[in-house]
This record gives structure tokens, C-alpha cells and sequence, in this order.
């Protein structure tokens, strides 16, 4: 686990679930939590209880690649790679499918439906 200081979130964590599934390898298979320190060891004895686990040699790993600052690095390559493969799939939606799909873009999230359902 990767500590953090509560007081750097303010007084309340906002719990979070994430993968690094998409941003690291996609078999990789390794998730995350950021929770509040005292619900720390209630959530590892949960996930051991369910069997749910990663090995920990890529726990380790992915530990280093965090910590020494090789993930902030990559990040912003994946983020270039996603928004390139996403601007394509778009550009080629509109061109093969015009009127029958509409894609409405957002800053978080892209919505594709037909064009009646997203107004």
C-alpha cells in the first residue's frame, strides 16, 4: 500500500476505485483503493477473506514504478495515445454512420447514442 496524509484531501477522503488496467497493461489486472487510513485494514482483511489478490512480485513492481516517478512520466503518453484513438473512432463513427449515431463530447466522458436519445 502507498500511504497518504488524510489532511492533503482535506478533512474527508472521498473514496476511490480505480485500475491500472488502462494505463499501465491491460492484463496486468491490479486495482486500487483510496480510503481513509482506519478503513485501511478492514478492506485488506475483506480482500483476503474473498480471495481477491494480486502476486505480489507485481504488487512490488508496480509499487517501484509508482514511487520513483515513472508512472507520473508515462501518464501523459496514455493519455496521448487514448485521446488519439478516441478522436479517431470518432471521426470514423460520424463519417460511416452520419445520422444514425451522434457522439455528444464532454470534458470526462464521450456519449454515443442515436441522435434523439442524447437531447
Amino acid at each position: 500500500m502507498v500511504p497518504h496524509n488524510d489532511a492533503s484531501f482535506g478533512r474527508t477522503v472521498r473514496p476511490h476505485v480505480g485500475t491500472f488496467s488502462k494505463v499501465l497493461f491491460r492484463v496486468l489486472r491490479l486495482s486500487y483503493l483510496v480510503i481513509p487510513e482506519r478503513l485501511v485494514h478492514p478492506s485488506a482483511a475483506g480482500l483476503i477473506a474473498a480471495g481477491a489478490g494480486t502476486p505480489t512480485l507485481i504488487q512490488a513492481a508496480v509499487y517501484e514504478f509508482l514511487v520513483s516517478g515513472a508512472f507520473v512520466r508515462h501518464l501523459p503518453r496514455m493519455r496521448k495515445l487514448y485521446a488519439e484513438r478516441r478522436d479517431l473512432l470518432v471521426a470514423v463513427a460520424a463519417r460511416q454512420l452520419d445520422g444514425l449515431l451522434a457522439i455528444e463530447r464532454t470534458e470526462m466522458l464521450d456519449q454515443i447514442g442515436t441522435p434523439s436519445s442524447l437531447r
